[in-house]
């Protein structure tokens, strides 16, 4: 059955469906909270790296 809710996360953003579908797997497996959480932290470094223009090209390399 399909409810009002779940017709959300078909017209919302994309980032909605993101959030919904890391909490299910997150909640199925461990593992992946840890993956995602340590994603998370080095996507925001990269994106600090490349704001402050500090970033070693090499470094960035690995990041991607």
């Amino acid at each position: 059955m399909v409810s009002p809710a779940d017709t959300a996360l078909i017209s919302e953003s994309g980032e909605e469906r993101r959030r919904f579908v890391n909490l299910v797997l997150s909640q199925l497996d461990r593992e992946y909270m840890s993956t995602l959480q340590q994603y998370n932290r080095l996507l925001l470094q990269r994106n600090r790296l490349l704001k402050e223009g500090s970033a070693d090209e090499d470094y960035l390399d690995v990041l991607d």
